[in-house]
């Protein structure tokens, strides 16, 4: 009988027998073929793996090269009928005939994967620190840490930068990676959202938005319950911000036994928003406008700061709130679609005053910042928190109101909190003064 599409069904817990039903839909019977009464067996295998193919008879030699092509099994187990019975037959003999309405059931109870719970061992308590009246030299010693930096990075073209590059021919689509991989695996749903994120703020800081997101998942034992549960923690973690942020997930490939896991491997893909506009992280002119998109909560825990200036190791991470994220990302898009954004930069690895120090790369001479920040934080809060969902852009003094009211519109927090000087210095309330040709 004729289909109207292929159908692709994943064989769950439930067993092969149940997937056969849930095809079925009421609408189709059956008529399975096997080789030998062994064979049924394994409609009732919970152990059975794989995905239930269904599709019209002239693609079944496609469908039996693909597998041969990447060396997995095919089974093919018979064929649909209109008549809504199911019937099994072994070597041409009839075993089993009966109405699939008798198959009618509910789904079984999902099983609830916990993972096992780890010794309590001895809390290491982080130490406070008195907070000091010059960060200048932490800002230097940081600077240098993040531009050692070594990331894997899918680098498409050989000048590409950092943890974004453009697909080569295509100028329209660009592709980026997370550039604050040391966030994950430790709060495993939250981090996996966290680099997402990040992933797709670096494109849309770019003038691209982005699409789509391609992955890699590698588990370890996957008999083994903790291993289930984080790998399905990291996955539903990136498929709840994908959803959220409206990407497609381009296939997502699971390796098992691996000794990294658990680990993530992803990419998000954009597509630039018009052609005609090009937009960088660097400050463009004296006197524009420097405001911050996204509200600052100074989170330390987990950031690069704490980890290599104040030696300390914490568990916890940043918070991320997705539905703010879409508004930042709305919004920076649609401020370079209008030409009111001349800059931006995504806040992310380092804090505010590694971003602030990347719009000061490649700049003309003499191009600097004053920044006045005033928050309910400690200074070096302020300076090299990691706080999730914030952007920094400078605008045009013409340009400042309506900017602000298109933040208002859609329901995004935005601070001013500088200027762009002609001083040549980097200066960030009274606490950093550094020539900007020193960082």
């Amino acid at each position: 009988m004729a289909l109207e599409s292929i159908i692709v069904m994943h064989i769950n817990p439930a067993s092969l027998g149940y997937g056969l039903n849930s095809i079925s839909n009421n609408k189709y019977g059956m008529d399975i073929h096997l080789s030998s009464a062994a064979q049924i067996s394994i409609l009732s295998d919970k152990n059975t793996h794989g995905v239930l193919i269904v599709a019209d008879q002239h693609l079944s030699g496609k469908i039996k090269g693909i597998c041969k092509k990447h060396k997995q099994s095919c089974l093919h187990l018979g064929s649909l009928k209109k008549i809504q019975f199911m019937s099994i037959s072994v070597r041409k003999k009839t075993k089993v005939n009966i109405p699939l309405s008798t198959l009618n059931i509910t789904e079984p109870p999902k099983i609830s994967i916990v993972p096992a719970v780890p010794k309590s061992g001895k809390k290491d308590k982080l130490k406070s620190f008195k907070e000091l009246k010059n960060y200048s030299s932490h800002v230097l010693e940081l600077c240098k840490i993040v531009k050692k930096q070594k990331w894997d990075v899918y680098k498409p073209q050989k000048d590409a930068v950092g943890s974004f590059s453009l697909i080569p021919g295509k100028n329209d689509i660009a592709v980026s990676t997370p550039d604050n991989i040391h966030l994950l695996n430790k709060e495993i749903k939250t981090s996996n959202r966290i680099v997402i994120s990040n992933a797709a703020r670096q494109l849309v800081c770019k003038g691209y938005k982005p699409i789509g997101a391609a992955l890699i998942l590698h588990g370890g034992n996957m008999q083994k319950n903790d291993n289930q549960w984080y790998m399905r923690e990291i996955f539903m973690g990136v498929v709840e911000a994908a959803q959220l942020m409206g990407l497609e997930l381009f296939r997502p490939i699971v390796t098992c036994d691996n000794k990294n896991h658990p680990g993530l491997e992803l990419c998000v893909v954009g597509k630039k928003i018009n052609e005609s506009i090009a937009i960088n992280e660097s400050f463009v002119s004296e006197n524009d406008f420097i405001t911050m998109l996204g509200s600052h909560r100074g989170e330390l825990n987990s950031s690069i700061y704490q980890q290599k200036i104040q030696k300390q190791e914490n568990n916890k991470i940043p918070a991320v709130d997705l539905r703010m994220e879409t508004r930042l990302q709305e919004t920076v898009l649609q401020g370079i679609q209008t030409g009111l954004i001349k800059s931006a930069v995504n806040v992310s690895n380092g804090g505010l005053t590694m971003s602030l120090i990347k719009s000061l790369q490649n700049v003309e001479k003499g191009i600097g910042a004053r920044i006045h920040l005033s928050r309910k934080l400690r200074q070096d809060e302020m300076l090299f928190g990691e706080t999730q969902g914030m952007v920094i852009v400078s605008i045009g003094e013409r340009d400042l109101m309506e900017f602000e009211r298109i933040c208002m519109t859609i329901g995004l927090p935005s601070t001013t909190i500088g200027r762009v000087t002609g001083d040549g210095r980097f200066k960030f309330n009274d606490v950093v003064n550094l020539d900007v040709n020193k960082l």
